[in-house]
């Protein structure tokens, strides 16, 4: 069975109990930390500074990730077994809408958009009857443009996905 099934298993049993106890703040916190925990993001959040192509630049992630060389054009954030990302410099505005495009036209497993901005997208795809999300976005950094995307490892949960995201969002360059 998916963990992210379990999971929602035991939230909606623990949110029945701690009703009845009159503890929903107290099952928020937990539960909040649990899913964390059992994604492999912590909530300590801190600057991991990296380069690519010469170009330094930071992102928000948690403090057990590592990076590591992915192309001659980008590197790999490694947050946890499932949490992974790419970074790479062959980017610019329409990498968005290329992306799209193909997307689009994987007409076999594409499913639907969940985020379509002009410097994101998150889409469900079905994968063998199991939806799996993938995540590729675009950041001018002000130095350079680059892509970040997950790694295409594993099959996200939507959760994951929106981790990876949120990851990606918060790409700047090192002053």
């Amino acid at each position: 069975m998916p963990l992210t099934s379990n999971i929602a298993r035991l939230e909606a049993t623990l949110l029945q109990m701690s009703l009845c106890m009159r503890l929903v703040p107290a099952f928020l916190l937990v539960s909040t930390s649990w899913l964390g925990a059992l994604s492999g993001v912590s909530a300590d959040m801190k600057p991991l500074e990296l380069t690519v192509e010469g170009n330094r630049l930071t992102l928000s992630a948690p403090a057990n990730a590592r990076v590591k060389p992915a192309s001659q054009f980008g590197v790999e954030v490694i947050v946890s077994d499932r949490i992974q990302l790419t970074i790479e410099t062959l980017a610019d505005e329409t990498s968005i809408a290329e992306y799209k495009k193909d997307t689009l036209a994987n007409t076999g497993i594409f499913k639907r958009f969940l985020v379509d901005t002009p410097t994101a997208l998150l889409h469900e795809d079905m994968v063998v009857s199991n939806p799996a999300y993938r995540v590729f976005t675009y950041a001018d950094t002000g130095k350079v443009k680059v892509t970040c995307r997950d790694s295409r490892v594993i099959d996200l949960s939507e959760t994951e996905a929106r981790t990876v995201m949120k990851l990606c969002q918060s790409i700047r360059s090192k002053l």
